[in-house]
């Protein structure tokens, strides 16, 4: 079994206009890790997800499933999509069966399950995700936010080995946020599935992810650790993206208020690590 997971090899996409969207990427994504994918409006995040899944064809280079090129037959796909699962930005744009246990259970009865195994798994997936009080209601009556359980619950219903999200926390409230990127942390934890998510939300990149990868322009520009890639703080800026605000105040810190961190301390990107940077500043200068 290859560690990775999911593989792009010199990938190229053209849309029909002759954009092009994707060139020469290559990535790599760990099994049963957590890879951000960053990048602007029209870097290529979303191109990549419907390539990982299928849903496009790329015109040059290899995607990689299990260390085995995509097949594209009809066959091919129905499997990949059973095990590549993706969450769709807008939950809208997923959810289409008149009330939540039906729309968890779709992709279920396609597979031709009988109904004590589907009912088994759908309520597996409605406690994962929080939405077991739910399961009754039409899903245009749902905020937001729940619909968004329902889209990850209809995917974790398959129990896929790869879960793609496009902005997961997108038009969540923090509280939102935290117990979405909670829930999807546990579902990882007790599955043991791979996850690859875009966002814009920079803050939640260094709490939830392992690797990281940078688009613009449909290349990569920048791979590495979270730490590594926030430690390239003038090629980031570049590419219109900012710093999490921890790593900000500590780039303040350093830079106007003389507190001259060592070079490990002033990456610091989350809030235990800014801690113990100031701790050891504290130490280093005897305060």
């Amino acid at each position: 079994m290859t560690d990775n997971i999911l593989e792009t090899k010199e990938l190229l996409f053209v849309y029909t206009d002759k954009t092009k969207a994707l060139e020469n990427v290559n990535i790599k994504i760990k099994r049963s890790q957590t890879t951000a994918i960053l990048g602007g409006n029209g870097a290529g995040k979303s191109t990549l997800f419907l390539c990982f899944n299928g849903i496009l064809k790329p015109v040059g280079g290899t995607i990689l499933y299990n260390g085995q090129p995509l097949d594209y037959s009809h066959n091919g796909l129905k499997h990949l999509r059973r095990k590549v699962g993706i969450v769709f930005q807008d939950p809208d744009n997923q959810l289409f069966s008149a009330s939540v246990y039906k729309d968890i259970s779709f992709g279920l009865m396609n597979m031709k399950l009988e109904e004590k195994d589907i009912r088994q798994k759908v309520d597996i997936a409605m406690d994962r995700t929080g939405i077991s009080h739910l399961k009754d209601r039409p899903t245009h009556s749902l905020s937001f936010g729940q619909k968004k359980r329902v889209a990850i619950a209809g995917v974790l219903a398959m129990e896929p080995e790869v879960l793609i999200l496009d902005e997961p926390t997108a038009g969540l409230d923090p509280c939102g946020v935290s117990e979405i990127m909670k829930l999807l942390k546990n579902a990882q934890k007790e599955l043991g599935i791979t996850c690859v998510l875009s966002t814009h939300d920079i803050d939640i990149v260094p709490l939830y992810c392992d690797y990281t990868y940078v688009l613009s322009n449909g290349n990569v520009k920048v791979e590495g650790t979270t730490d590594q890639v926030f430690s390239n703080k003038d090629a980031l800026r570049k590419m219109n993206l900012r710093l999490p605000r921890v790593g900000h105040l500590i780039e303040i810190l350093n830079n106007k208020d003389g507190f001259e961190f060592s070079e490990n301390d002033e990456t610091a990107v989350t809030i235990a690590k800014a801690r113990r940077a100031i701790i050891n500043w504290r130490d280093r200068n005897g305060k």
